[in-house]
Parts: structure tokens; sequence; C-alpha cells
């Protein structure tokens, strides 16, 4: 397969009627460039489409959860207050943001 497909090589490479290939171009769906009024369809870039659309029940590994470390919210049942900020550090009045003081 050549590094740049045509709107017809692209439709034979993903089985679809040019129509359809088309449609994609003008809903944004699909990379493509148009050079000089023509379409080119990078293999590369159409390749990680297809990968990035994939759509299974399978096992598919998830993306790690986001994880905020440093919170100082309160352990279920526990009744002590959340840490004091430390002596060189100025803290807002609403005291729900702490910073280093500027020396």
């Amino acid at each position: 397969m050549p590094e740049l497909m045509t709107t017809a090589e692209v439709a034979a490479y993903l089985r679809l009627k040019q129509r359809k290939v088309y449609e994609l171009v003008r809903n944004r769906e699909i990379p493509c460039a148009r050079v000089t009024g023509k379409l080119l369809f990078p293999r590369r870039m159409v390749d990680l489409w297809i990968e990035q659309n994939v759509d299974f029940a399978g096992s598919r590994p998830a993306d790690a959860p986001l994880v905020f470390a440093g919170s100082h919210d309160r352990v279920a049942g526990s009744r002590s207050s959340p840490p004091e900020a430390p002596k060189d550090w100025r803290v807002s009045p609403s005291a729900k943001r702490c910073w280093p003081a500027s020396t």
C-alpha cells in the first residue's frame, strides 16, 4: 500500500464505497489532506483513526483513574480536623488555598 492513498484506494482499504468516504471527509471524521483539489489519505493516520475508533465489549485495558494526592478531606468516622498549613506558608482568608510565603 502506498503511504498516501487516493479516495478509491482508501475506500478499497476500508471496504467502503467512495460515496461513504466522501461523507466521512465532509463530516471531518477521517484524516485527509487536500492537495491541488485532490483528497489524499495518509495510510498511517487512517490506521491510527481505525485503532482509535475500535468499539468492542472485550477486556480492553481501562485508563488509569486520576488520583488527587494530598487531600485534606476527613476520613469517614474521623473527628479530627485537617492538618494545619506549615508556619512559613500563607493561608487564604477562606482557608481553601495555601502557598509558600515569598522570601
